[in-house]
């Protein structure tokens, strides 16, 4: 029997859950709404139409250490789309493919891609310094899984909807996170947007063995269907942003959506890969947010190129911490100031990492070293952690616990957060481990 303390956490949960879907959505409507047609290239493949890096415009809650490529593909049954890109040097990379109603259906992680040539620089030891890494190639198969449930290599499948219907359009989806150093956006680095290598490049096979590129005008209309389509069926959950965000508490609470218990609930999950937790934040509380937590491990030395350590040796794969404000005079509705990467937290000497928030635009305190500082425009927000790739046998696998408030035996696994002034933080540096005693 549930307890009243426990339909709070559900409701909780569901409200952020909602939030979450209309985050994601936005997303999708602006990536959907910026993507050119496809054009057939020199060599006879086709150009990706969909592709976004860092902006501050149009799309949503994004993590600034993100890339996403894709196009979309009206196929007949049995026909096969291909994917052919080099391997990006960054930390993460994942396909997906989605069904008409943008609904996932399938997907790959990086590590589990046969190269066609070269190496998978994803594979633990695997010396991935050089300039080239390799190739590989992506089929995406209009039909249904394999009776057996064995999949071929490298090979998604898109026949049937997510509720089993056929499909008609394929909408593939594929993601890069954290670019090695010198090859993202922020380096100035051209192809950054594709992890640092040449543009990804797709072409649709026929029953017969001929090739062609999507009709442009035709694909116009696709766009529009699908996005339509994600519109209509989620109708009821496309509400104003704001209403999903829950109260605000001090401390912060930490709300756990990536329970397994509530995932067949979500009419749109963007990856099976990524775990989010997200807290309200307000500056009603304090001047300054103090986040001290012992953060994940993760293989930072892939940023600057070293090979990955076996995925024993880490808790999981990324994690980042962004914050998002609601602005009701824009159509997107939802954006991120600014976004923290695993690799930009910066650690104590007790092995613990600590940021410090500051609210309105306010300076940044003399006592705040300036690695520890992130100074927000925002007054009231959403602060969003994203764990991906987790290790299952990490504790704070959220996975595996309860959808709802992170419970207090957990919360060494979340960032935390303590309210204070200027003042109080200066006088204790330390403030933000007073949450700690109350585990």
């Amino acid at each position: 029997m549930l307890t009243s303390k426990g339909l709070i956490c559900i409701y909780k949960s569901a409200r952020l859950s909602i939030l979450l879907f209309c985050l994601i959505t936005l997303i999708c409507a602006s990536c959907l709404k910026r993507g050119d047609s496809p054009r057939e290239l020199a060599d006879g493949w086709c150009s990706l139409p969909l592709a976004a890096a860092r902006t501050t415009s149009g799309l949503g809650p994004i993590d600034y250490n993100a890339n996403y490529n894709g196009f979309l593909a009206r196929m007949k049954p049995g026909e096969t789309a291909i994917l052919h890109a080099h391997f990006p040097h960054a930390r993460y990379a994942s396909v997906m493919v989605y069904d008409q109603d943008f609904l996932l259906l399938d997907s790959i992680l990086d590590k589990d891609v046969e190269p066609l040539e070269g190496i998978n620089p994803f594979l633990p030891g695997v010396d991935r310094s050089s300039d080239y890494l390799g190739e590989f190639e992506i089929k995406i198969v209009m039909g249904p899984l394999p009776a057996d449930g064995i999949k071929e290599k490298n090979t998604l499948y898109a026949g049937l909807t997510h509720e089993g219907a056929p499909n008609n359009i394929a909408v593939v989806g594929y993601r890069i996170y954290l670019n090695d150093e010198g090859m993202s956006q922020a380096d100035g680095h051209p192809q950054a947007v594709f992890g640092g290598v040449p543009p990804p490049r797709f072409v649709v096979v026929g029953q017969d063995g001929q090739t062609r590129c999507p009709d442009p005008a035709k694909s116009r209309l696709d766009y529009s269907r699908v996005l339509g389509a994600l519109i209509l069926k989620n109708l009821k959950n496309i509400i104003n942003p704001t209403m999903g965000i829950g109260e605000y508490h001090s401390p912060p609470q930490w709300i756990n959506n990536a329970s397994a218990d509530t995932q067949d609930e979500l009419l749109f999950v963007p990856s099976p890969d990524t775990n989010y937790i997200m807290a309200p934040i307000s500056n009603e509380y304090g001047e300054l947010l103090v986040f001290r937590w012992k953060p994940a491990r993760t293989p930072a030395e892939t940023y600057r190129g070293g090979p990955f350590p076996d995925p024993g040796e880490t808790d999981m794969r990324y994690f980042s911490l962004s914050f998002d404000y609601f602005d009701r005079t824009k159509t997107e509705k939802v954006f991120c100031e600014k976004t923290v990467a695993d690799i930009e937290a910066p650690m104590l000497p007790d092995g613990t990492c600590q940021l410090v928030v500051g609210f309105g635009g306010s300076p940044r305190p003399e006592s705040v070293p300036p690695e520890q500082w992130v100074g927000l425009e925002m007054e009231k927000g959403l602060a969003v952690v994203r764990n991906i790739v987790v290790n299952p046998d990490y504790p704070g696998y959220f996975w595996k616990l309860p959808p709802g408030t992170v419970p207090p035996e957990y919360d060494r696994y979340t960032p935390g957060g303590v309210y204070c002034s200027a003042r109080e933080f200066e006088q204790d540096p330390d403030i933000g481990l007073r949450r700690a005693e109350k585990i």
